[in-house]
C-alpha cells in the first residue's frame, strides 16, 4: 500500500509543477503577443545582433546569451537593444532578468527591429527564453 501512496504523491507533485510551468509560459506568451516599451527578454543575443560578442580575453562567444530590452513599440512590432555584455551560458541572463535591471547596461548603438511574428518565432524557437515586464517605479 505504501508504494501506491508514494506514487500518488509523486504524480501530484509533477502535475502541480507542470501546471506552474504552463502558467508561466502562458504569461510570457501574453507579454510577447502584446509587447511594451521596457520589456526585457533573456535571449540568445547572437541570433539578433549583427555584432560579435567577446569575453574579457577577447575570445569570441558563440552562442552569446544576455538580455534584450524593448525601446520602441509600434503595434506588435518592436525595436530592441542588446545588453552591453554577453556570456556563453543561459543561466546568468535568467538570473539577471529576476534581479535589479537598473544595474544592467544596454548598448543603444544597434537598434534591432523585430516584427510581432519574428518575436513569437524567436520565443517558440528558444532564442528568447524568458520574459519580464518591469513594473513602473
Amino acid at each position: 500500500m505504501r508504494p501506491i501512496r508514494l506514487l500518488t504523491a509523486a504524480l501530484l507533485t509533477t502535475a502541480f509543477a507542470l501546471a506552474a510551468c504552463t502558467g508561466a509560459k502562458d504569461a510570457e506568451l501574453a507579454l510577447i503577443a502584446a509587447p511594451a516599451t521596457g520589456d526585457v527578454y533573456a535571449a540568445e543575443l547572437s541570433e539578433f545582433s549583427g555584432y560579435g560578442f567577446t569575453d574579457d580575453a577577447g575570445k569570441t562567444i558563440e552562442p552569446a546569451y544576455g538580455l534584450l530590452k524593448v525601446v520602441a513599440v509600434d503595434g506588435d512590432d518592436v525595436v530592441v537593444i542588446t545588453e552591453s555584455s554577453a556570456v556563453d551560458d543561459k543561466a546568468p541572463s535568467r538570473q539577471a532578468l529576476r534581479g535589479d535591471l537598473a544595474a544592467v547596461a544596454f548598448d543603444d548603438s544597434e537598434e534591432i527591429p523585430l516584427s510581432g511574428a519574428q518575436l513569437r518565432e524567436a520565443y517558440d524557437a528558444g532564442h528568447i527564453y524568458a520574459v519580464r515586464r518591469p513594473t513602473a517605479p
